[in-house]
């Protein structure tokens, strides 16, 4: 799955000394994940027909990841693991596209 290597540069990252601290804090605020952008579009269309519009129908499309992008999992945080500062899979789904109809009366 591609992401990218060196999402934050692991060679910055080094173990302490036994029973010392490191100089880093224990959350860092500049090392976040990628954001959200997941668009959904749904469009409607009802129709009344019969003796007095007595009966109905409706047509629904529902897209779900409209645009289709891909939502990064966040990159891997154990530290000496070999997948440290690795994006490696994804957290979203492709896009999906529904289509309904519903008959009233």
């Amino acid at each position: 799955m591609a992401g990218g290597d060196g999402w934050i540069n692991a060679a910055c990252f080094t173990e302490p000394a036994p029973y010392t601290f490191g100089n880093e804090a224990r959350v860092d605020p500049t090392l976040t994940a990628n954001g959200v952008a997941n668009w959904d579009f749904a469009a409607f269309k009802q129709t009344n027909f019969g003796s007095k519009n007595r009966y109905g129908f409706e047509f629904r499309v529902e897209v779900f990841n409209l645009f289709n992008r891909v939502q990064f999992d966040p990159p891997g945080n154990g530290f000496g693991s070999s997948t440290f500062g690795e994006i490696t899979g994804y957290m979203n789904n492709p896009r999906l596209v529904q289509f309904a109809g519903k008959i009233t009366f």
